[in-house]
Formats: C-alpha cells, structure tokens, sequence
C-alpha cells in the first residue's frame, strides 16, 4: 500500500469541537523582573532518569563573547543553571543549558499560563536544560579501585538479598531464625580500629532508625480477641447480632437480605387455599415438604413466608448447581431461564437480589457458595423455631454429615443427638437415630476457634 505523503494530509477539515472554544481577543504579559530564579524545563535525550533522581543546582557564570547581542534578560544571560548529581554509585548526571544549532543566542524560551476567565496570556522566561551522563571512573570522581570494590560490593549484596529471600520462603524454622537475627544484628555493627568512622556513621543511622520508629510504641498492638474478631466477620456467614439477650434476633430475615423487601414479594396464597382444601404440594425440597402442611395451617404469615422464601433459595441454588454439574467455579445462568426453573410466580426482582447477594461478580466460588449454605442454614433455624434436625437440609443440599454439621457450627450451634421427647415428636427409632443430628442455637453463642498460631511447639 502506498504511503501518504505529509502533504496530503494538510486539506483535512478539522471540526470546529477538535479545537476547542474559539477566543477573540488574548492579552500578553511578559514577566521579565523574577529575581535570580526562573523555570526551568529539563530534558534528557536519549535518557531514562530514575524517577527518586535528586539533583543539586548551581549557578555558574556564564562565559560571553564579545559580540553577544543577546536580548535575554540580565539573569538569563549572564548566569547560568547547573544541575549536577552524582549520588549514583557508578555514573554521574549533569545539566547544562545548550542552545539549538544554527539559532546562536537569539532564541528565548518562555512558560506561558492562560487564565480563561480574563483572558489573559502570561509569559515568563524559562531555561532550558539537558542531562547528560558520565562515568563516575572516566571523569576521574573515583578511581579504578573504588570502582571494582563498589561493583564487588554491590554483586555480594544482590546475592544476599536473594539468599535470604529464598531462605524466608522456603527455609525451615531454624533458617528463618538465623535470617532474622543476622538481619536485626546488621543494624549495629561492631566498631574496628581500621574503621572508627563508619562505626560512628553507623550508630548515627541506627539511632535516626530507631527514634523514627519510637512514634509506632504508642499504637497499641491487636489482642487475640480482636484477631479472632476480625478472622470471624470475614467468614462466610449471615452476620450474627451479638449484642442481643434474644434468641430470635440473632438471625432474622431482615439482616440476612437488607430488610422486608423478599418478605413482602413471597405470595403464600395458594399454599394456604391447597391446604385448606386439603390438596398436596409437591416440591424439590425435602425439608420444606416435611414442614408446609404443618407450618401453613398453625403458624403465622410471617413464618409461611419465611418458608417460601427457603425454597426460592433452595431452587436457585440447586437450579445453579445442577447446570455446572462437575465445575469447581459454578456460573450464574440467564436470568430469565434461572426464573423459569425457579417459578413464573416469583418476582425477578427476587433473583436479581440472589444474583447481587451472593455472585456480584457473576460466579459461585467455594467462599459464595459456603455464604449461600449458611443463609440456608440460618433460614431453617428460624423456620424451626432454633432446633434443627440436619437430616432433610442435608438431603436438599447434597452434602456429607460431617460437612453440614460444620455449617451449622460455624453459626454458633451445638450439634447433639436428638433427646428422647424430640425423638418422639420426629418419630425417630434408635436405629435412625444416626442419620438425625439436631443442630441448637443457643446463647451465648459457640463459634469454632480459628488457630491464630501454636504455642510451644516442637519440630518432630
């Protein structure tokens, strides 16, 4: 393809909104009394400085001839800025103004700032400069020994510090200890006739170290309660209210789904019409199918709504569950295919909030879904008035004994077997009795204990 020349491009219509608002009349403003010190515009050709580069700056007489007519100002003219630093272990940067070849000393640079309000243009002199590098041992700053013992300096160090790196992350115990101490003994070296000097450098920077530090002896330090504390809010789980003296206050509805806004979309009429006709309701759920008959006819609209919303839960986890059957990470559906699953009769709105609540991001990982089983979990300790057989949940959420019994730990209930009056309300026989643990919520609640570390222990 044949490349446009720059000419071409010279007839393009610029559009009047690329160049922005049009201004009639600009006022200029040169400043040209600053004082000895004006901008100074930096650059470094064929340069990357290093961005904590400091530079020391110097004001040097400038060297004229005897036919400059230079038309700078008196400052610009007969000083100029020197910009040196040579905090680099090897190379050395300096900056000097150079001028443009074939402008000779006629060219001036200037700093403008526009104020829009006025309307005014002001322009200030600046100086130009560019950095340039040497080294350190070509202009003679150290010599060929220094440089050599700087690199071997340098090289030990670099090798060190990877050493010690890779002692801290895969070492053992004993390593990692030797690591800490020749690192918190480094700080204080011991002084040496040949070098009384560095020693007394050395303790001056161990003390600015550590008096910097002083400030920090004030914060206090996390207790182990605390820690637990803040292991135990960043768990999975409905947040309990634990400052409550009530039993059902400590999980409600409302904490769980910010409010009464999936309570008030749960239409429980037809249940109720069912029942009292005395037809069946078929569900997925064996644990809500042990409880309707029962819950819709003695207890109140709250309770039956409390129900209802369960099973919406229910179904859309288990409609998730079922369409990535196999994946660690479970995908959330199309909203209208997961509505369809769960009912035409339940809101959309009440998925959208499942959606939001438990995959914000659009997926169910092992954190959400342990955060879905533990809502489901609390909602049947409300329905169940806070004695729980595990045996239906278990069921519905296809899980082990042990694995629902670590959900219903990890919100502050006591798994017991089942007394012998909740065995006969349940009729439970001795020989089922191993499949029905009963979950009890009880205050103050027992959450399991995180391990913060181990005391005194001993490698074997």
């Amino acid at each position: 393809m044949k490349r446009r020349r720059d000419s071409d491009q010279g007839d393009r219509v610029i559009s009047e909104e690329s160049r922005g608002p049009m201004v009639e009349n600009v006022k200029f403003n040169i400043r040209s009394n600053l004082g000895e010190w004006v901008p100074a515009l930096v650059k470094s050709p064929g340069l990357s400085l290093p961005s904590d580069l400091s530079f020391n700056a110097y004001s040097v007489l400038r060297t004229r001839s005897a036919t400059d007519t230079s038309q700078r100002t008196i400052i610009l003219s007969e000083h100029e800025l020197l910009l040196h630093t040579s905090r680099h272990p090897q190379i050395a940067y300096t900056g000097r103004e150079e001028e443009v070849v074939g402008t000779g000393k006629d060219l001036n640079h200037y700093v403008g700032v526009y104020d829009a309000a006025t309307g005014q243009l002001e322009l200030v002199p600046a100086r130009v400069l560019a950095v340039r590098h040497e080294l350190k041992l070509e202009i003679g700053l150290v010599t060929l020994e220094e440089a050599e013992q700087t690199k071997r300096e340098t090289a030990v160090q670099m090798r060190l510090a990877a050493r010690n790196q890779l002692g801290e992350t895969f070492g053992t115990k004993k390593s990692q200890l030797a690591i800490f101490n020749l690192v918190q003994n480094s700080i204080r070296p011991s002084a040496t006739n040949e070098n009384k000097d560095a020693h007394l450098n050395a303790n001056a920077i161990s003390n600015a170290v550590l008096e910097s530090m002083s400030q920090f002896s004030s914060i206090p330090i996390a207790s182990r309660a605390d820690l637990q504390a803040e292991i135990d809010g960043a768990k999975p789980r409905p947040k309990p209210n634990l400052e409550t003296n009530v039993l059902t206050e400590v999980y409600t509805v409302e904490s769980m789904f910010a409010g009464t806004f999936l309570l008030e979309r749960m239409n429980v009429k037809p249940w109720e019409d069912k029942v009292l006709a005395g037809e069946g309701i078929e569900t997925r759920s064996q644990y809500v199918a042990h409880r309707l008959q029962n819950i819709v006819r003695s207890a109140g609209l709250r309770k039956i709504k409390t129900l209802r919303l369960l099973l919406v839960l229910l179904d859309w986890y288990g409609h998730i569950i079922a369409a990535n059957d196999g994946r660690s990470v479970k995908k959330l559906g199309k909203r209208e295919e997961t509505h369809e699953a769960i009912g035409k009769d339940i809101s959309i709105s009440v998925i959208d909030h499942f959606n939001d609540r438990f995959a914000p991001d659009g997926v169910l990982r092992k954190w959400n879904i342990d955060l879905v089983i533990t809502h489901i979990c609390a909602m049947a300790l409300i329905v169940d008035d806070f004695v729980v057989d595990m045996c239906d949940i278990r069921a519905d959420l296809k899980l082990s004994k042990r694995e629902i019994k670590q959900y219903f730990t990890e919100l502050g209930c006591v798994i017991k077997v089942p007394t012998p009056g909740e065995q006969e309300k349940l009729g439970i026989s001795k020989t089922d009795m191993i499949d029905h643990w009963m979950a009890r919520l009880k205050l103050p609640l027992q959450f399991p204990v995180s391990r913060l570390g181990m005391k005194n222990s001993s490698r074997r």
